[in-house]
């Protein structure tokens, strides 16, 4: 989650839909609920420019700065990708892993450094498009024409700027839903919603059988609640006006925006009231241990052997059946800063990125590989049942502060959780603060 520029985002978010249609019509299987423990037979190493093979990256070496969600000391897929890099290329690589929360908070600093790393992880959207704008990140179109043709259009183009160049390589992504237990739900004669009001009604039900309906934690990741007012926004005003509503041009305590906390107070009353004090993976925890019935959260949710396939989802309810299904889809990937002092080695390990063997180590939990041609080995029933949920959706949006900016997405996540932990009786101190800061981040910016 995170962003600079909002000006590209109405161009980036289109050519997913496309992606997601080669998906569906080819006959790529997606998936694994679990993380894979087996690589894919290697195909290759990837290709590089010409000029590249001159130059040796086993005396340079590269260092790559990563990130992870999840909590301190799990197990890095970066470290398994770098040695297996190493052992087919005898290349160097150097990996530092720090949380992602810090990560955010000094990306900037990463990529201005004087001494930068060379390859670091992030998000596709308009964080990613904002530095490369700028003239901050490495062109990598040389890399993408000889190496990367396996990855669909529709991210070749998320990782496009408007001069033509590709600056990034997307290497995994996942979807958003409303993850339940099968097992719970047959218990309790509980059947899974498709309209709001079937939603609310289950959630009484929970709430009446002892259970917190819906579990959450938002303690330093703020970002969980507003995945409930992207999906409210778009299922009550539509994908236009969220991305619209996401660049500045509507107001945030507008009638929309309000009609879509009305909604909200619905619900709210059953989600876990501890959501403030707990992190996300507490949230989870609960759910996995059916003290809470469900879970609005995406695929890359870390899924204990203990619920094994007893692990389900549904997409967010229809509201307006007027409104286009639109889905979230978060991409990950990797860039470098254009101030590298080892480009060349850099663009090695990028192709590499967008191998399969690379992508079965990177495609934790319900992710999925952005090459086309990952084995159908590699995937569960459960996420390609993700990948048809993205497949047949209407639009595709990233998330919050994917498609808008860092700091504005900061500003919704803070009004979000707050929502989440105080209800309605602070909507209109939320809202009116919301509005305000976002309109003084847009000026002070010059986002508009």
């Amino acid at each position: 989650m995170s962003r600079t520029s909002t000006d590209t985002v109405s161009t980036r978010v289109k050519p997913l839909a496309g992606l997601l249609a080669v998906l569906a019509s080819s006959a790529l299987v997606v998936g694994c609920a679990t993380a894979s423990t087996d690589a894919p037979a290697p195909t290759t190493a990837g290709g590089t420019s010409t000029d590249s093979q001159d130059v040796d990256c086993v005396a340079n070496g590269i260092s790559v700065q990563n990130w992870n969600v999840g909590e301190a000391g799990a197990d890095d897929p970066m470290l398994a990708v770098a040695a297996l890099y190493e052992e087919t290329t005898g290349n160097t690589v150097t990996v530092n892993t720090v949380n992602v929360e810090v990560f955010r908070s000094q990306l900037p600093t990463y990529i201005t450094s004087n001494n930068p790393p060379d390859v670091l992880k992030w998000l596709a959207g308009s964080t990613a498009a904002g530095f490369a704008e700028a003239g901050q990140l490495l062109d990598i179109s040389d890399v993408w024409a000889e190496s990367l043709g396996d990855i669909p259009d529709g991210l070749k183009a998320l990782s496009t700027d408007s001069r033509g160049n590709q600056y990034f390589v997307p290497t995994n992504y996942y979807w958003w839903a409303i993850f339940y237990r099968p097992s719970l739900f047959a218990d309790n004669g509980y059947s899974v919603p498709e309209t709001w009001d079937e939603f609310i009604a289950l959630a009484e039900q929970m709430d009446a059988d002892g259970l917190i309906p819906v579990g959450i934690g938002t303690s330093g990741a703020e970002w969980v609640a507003t995945a409930w007012f992207d999906y409210l926004n778009l299922r009550i005003n539509g994908p236009d006006f969220h991305r619209a509503l996401l660049r500045g041009e509507h107001d945030w305590n507008g009638p929309e925006v309000r009609a879509v906390f009305e909604k909200f107070a619905e619900i709210q009353p059953y989600i876990d009231p501890n959501s403030s004090g707990q992190e996300w993976q507490a949230g989870l925890e609960k759910f996995f241990n059916k003290e809470a019935g469900m879970n609005l959260i995406g695929g890359f949710l870390p899924i204990p052997e203990s619920v094994g396939d007893d692990l389900d989802f549904f997409s967010f309810p229809t509201i307006d059946p007027s409104i286009p299904r639109v889905e979230e889809a978060p991409t990950d990937g990797f860039f470098s800063p254009a101030t590298t002092a080892n480009p060349e080695c850099a663009k090695q390990f990028l192709a590499f990125l967008g191998t399969n063997e690379a992508q079965a180590l990177l495609r934790q939990g319900a992710n999925i590989a952005t090459n086309l041609t990952f084995p159908d080995s590699e995937y569960s029933d459960l996420v390609k049942k993700g990948r048809d949920l993205l497949a047949a959706a209407a639009d595709i949006t990233q998330f919050y502060d994917r498609d808008s900016s860092q700091a504005l997405g900061n500003l919704a996540n803070a009004a979000n959780a707050r929502f989440i932990a105080q209800g309605p009786r602070v909507l209109d101190e939320i809202l009116n603060e919301w509005d305000s800061s976002s309109k003084r981040v847009i000026e002070e910016q010059g986002l508009n």
